[in-house]
Formats: structure tokens, sequence, C-alpha cells
């Protein structure tokens, strides 16, 4: 149970640099294109093409911080140093960067939907092209929930992100 906390802890650690990083990034952007910045997690500044723009560059931004610095840094992110855990595949071996993909884009961006700070700008993305999706968010809601209930009963405490990247983290020595 101990390492539910330490993931807790360290989730909120990379959430809350990456939030402050991606909003950074937004308010450049708008400034550069002389549109007032909103200094929240939105789109809804933007004509369509800007809007495609910046969720394009976000997804880049979101690739280079948790794909490829979380390789490069042997499966941890900043928040997981702290808290000493690891990503690594169930089989013990290091995570591979298509893991990393699985896991931070397919997992928790796509299919959970609530868990990073990217997902706030894609449902915006999403009800700015689409309308109304409600339903959308119900789904996203029941998988965050269904989620959150596999890290407390599965074996390592994997959540579907883990599951479907074939990881899971794990508590680091050093």
């Amino acid at each position: 149970m101990k390492i539910l906390f330490k993931r807790l802890g360290a989730y909120a650690v990379d959430w809350y640099l990456y939030a402050v990083v991606l909003i950074a990034f937004n308010t450049l952007y708008s400034t550069i294109k002389g549109i007032e910045p909103t200094y929240f997690m939105t789109l809804e500044q933007y004509d369509k093409q800007d809007m495609i723009t910046v969720m394009l560059l976000m997804f880049i931004i979101h690739i280079f911080l948790f794909v490829i610095l979380v390789k490069v840094f042997k499966g941890q992110t900043i928040g997981k140093k702290l808290f000493r855990l690891r990503i690594v595949s169930n089989d013990d071996k290091p995570v591979t960067m298509g893991q990393l993909f699985l896991r931070e884009v397919v997992g928790l961006v796509l299919i959970e939907g609530y868990f990073s700070p990217i997902s706030s700008y894609f449902r915006t993305f999403l009800a700015m092209q689409y309308g109304n999706i409600v339903l959308i968010h119900g789904v996203w809601y029941a998988i965050v929930v269904i989620s959150l209930i596999l890290a407390r009963l599965t074996k390592n405490h994997r959540m579907i992100h883990d599951l479907i990247s074939n990881t899971k983290v794990i508590e680091t020595i050093k």
C-alpha cells in the first residue's frame, strides 16, 4: 500500500510541473500570436488552425517529457525520482520507448483521459471541434475510476496505462 501513496506523491509533483510547462507554452504561443492569454488550461482563445497547431505542439512536448526523457532517465520522471520510484517493464527489464508511448500517450491521455494536464487541453480541443462531449467525459470518468480500483486490487498496483503498456512502477533503492 505504501507504493500507492508514493505514486500519488510522484504524480502530484509531475502533474504540477507539467501543468506549469503547458500553461507557459500556451501563454507564450498566445502572446506570439497577439492573442490575449488565458493562463488556464484551455484552448478556447484560438481559431481552429491555431487550436490544431497548439494541440500538436503540446503532444510533441508530452512525448518529449514523458517518453524520450523518461527513457533517458531510466524510467523516472522528476516526481518518481523524488519518491524513489521507477517505471519498468512488467518482466523487470528497462522500459522501452514503445512501452512509454503506449503508457503515456495512449493509456494516460487518450484512454484514461483525466490523469495528465494535456488531457484538459485535449478535452477542450474535442469539445471545440465536435461540440458537446458529455458522453466522452462520462466514459473517461468511468475508466479513471476503474483504473484507480485496479491500482488498489492488482498485484504491483497496476493501472490501465500500466496494463496497456506492460509496465509497472517499482520502488528504487537509491
